[in-house]
């Protein structure tokens, strides 16, 4: 089938033409939700939600003026890129929360006025009792000042695995810090 055969056969819902689209984009759509994903809980939804904007697109009319795997691909961008815009949200409100609060130490307080560099102390007073992986990325992060996607490139996984890492070390900095200072 073309892909104006196909698209015009999936808006009409015709099962030959919906199974075509499926099967001749699966590996477009799976390698570019990988490329965003890959390691991720969201990468399977990330797949499906790709489809299912665009079966919703073909229904709508008229048919995309794309090839149909270019066109594909931008949707599953788009929907890998909505999972990452979430992610990216919860990243920032954690970097307040944990500037927040290096800012509650005393000790901290009196070392700089700014937040970074008070996080910046905050673990390097505890980055040796900071099980090693959780290390890696925090020192990559907080006292390098590598943004999440040369971490993803240096750790060889994905920006949201990077990102999620990170977070999860962060959570553990946070906890040891709070039972530290009894906070």
């Amino acid at each position: 089938m073309t892909d104006q055969e196909i698209y015009l056969g999936a808006a009409a819902g015709e099962k030959n033409a919906l199974r075509e689209l499926f099967v001749s984009t699966r590996d477009q759509v799976v390698h570019v939700c990988a490329l965003y994903l890959e390691g991720d809980e969201h990468l399977q939804s990330a797949v499906v939600g790709t489809y299912g904007r665009a079966f919703q697109l073909l229904a709508q009319g008229p048919s995309p003026a794309l090839p149909l795997q270019s066109w594909v691909g931008i949707l599953a961008t788009r929907e890998c890129f909505t999972v990452l815009q979430s992610l990216r949200k919860d990243y920032d409100r954690q970097t307040v929360m944990l500037e927040t609060l290096a800012g509650s130490i005393p000790t901290l307080v009196e070392i700089s006025s700014d937040p970074k560099e008070r996080v910046n102390f905050m673990i390097r007073g505890d980055i040796e009792e900071i099980p090693e992986k959780q290390r890696e990325v925090l020192a990559m992060s907080e006292l390098e000042g590598l943004h999440p996607l040369a971490m993803s490139k240096r750790l060889g996984c994905s920006w949201a695995v990077a990102v999620k890492s990170l977070m999860q070390a962060r959570q553990g900095l946070t906890k040891r810090v709070k039972a530290s200072f009894g906070l």
